[in-house]
Parts: C-alpha cells; sequence; structure tokens
C-alpha cells in the first residue's frame, strides 16, 4: 500500500510541477554518464520502419535505487531559471538485484521532438523527488 501512495504522489508532483521546486534533477547524457549518483547505460536499436528500440539500465552507485520508483517517457523543458515535465507514458521495468532495466519503441514521429526524455524518478521527502532524465535522441545509434 505504502509504494501505490509513493508512486502516486511522484506521479501527481510531475504533472502538478511540485517535484521540480524541491527535487535534485540530474540530466543524463554520454558524457555525464560516469559521474551521476546513479550508473545509467542506454543503447538504442533502429527498427525497420524508423522506429527505435531503447534498452535503459540504471543501476546505484553514489544513490541507492530504492523499491519504490517510477520510469516513464515525457518532454523535459529546462530554461534558465525551471525545468517543465510533461509525461506522455509510463514504461515497464524489471528490476533483477540492484539494477532497473526498461526496454520501449520510440517512434520515429515522437523522436522528431528533441526533448523527448527517458524519465527515472523516486520519492525523496513529502514534497520532493530524486529526478533524472536523458533525451533520446543523444542516444541514437549511428
Amino acid at each position: 500500500m505504502r509504494a501505490v501512495f509513493a508512486y502516486l504522489f511522484v506521479a501527481i508532483a510531475c504533472l502538478s510541477g511540485i517535484a521540480d521546486a524541491h527535487s535534485p534533477s540530474f540530466e543524463v547524457n554520454p558524457k555525464s554518464m560516469t559521474i551521476l549518483p546513479v550508473a545509467f547505460e542506454i543503447h538504442s536499436k533502429p527498427l525497420g520502419n524508423g522506429d527505435f528500440e531503447f534498452t535503459v539500465k540504471a543501476s546505484s552507485r553514489a544513490y541507492q535505487i530504492p523499491t519504490t520508483y517510477h520510469a516513464g517517457l515525457g518532454i523535459v523543458k529546462v530554461t534558465q531559471n525551471s525545468e517543465e515535465h510533461q509525461p506522455i507514458r509510463t514504461l515497464k521495468t524489471e528490476r533483477q538485484g540492484d539494477v532497473v532495466t526498461s526496454t520501449f519503441t520510440v517512434t520515429k514521429r515522437e523522436l522528431a521532438n528533441p526533448d523527448l526524455s527517458f524519465c527515472f524518478e523516486w520519492p525523496a521527502k513529502i514534497d520532493s523527488a530524486v529526478e533524472f532524465y536523458a533525451r533520446l535522441k543523444l542516444f541514437i545509434a549511428p
């Protein structure tokens, strides 16, 4: 039951912008992947119709990934003074030990938006969440 409430909080916080005001937010990009408090591996594979299949693996480093977390696709727009998250859909994950894996397909149309991001987060305190986002265009295999 506690996990359900934690999940609902993260979803509501992202939709309402609460998490943005009080949350540590980390951008995952090819240069930052080795220095973030959570280790990420992101791979893409082109599909025959112009879509891409992505596999994202997140594992604990300085931050321990708790049992309650959320993975999804969204539009993340960052300006000098704010961050805006627009959720698109929740992604399924599998957890083996300390590694969380999500494999999903993104359409060619979705990838046309440079702000399309994989989002990974968990509640930290009553009014905040730890958030990571990776703009998927940066991880398209050549």
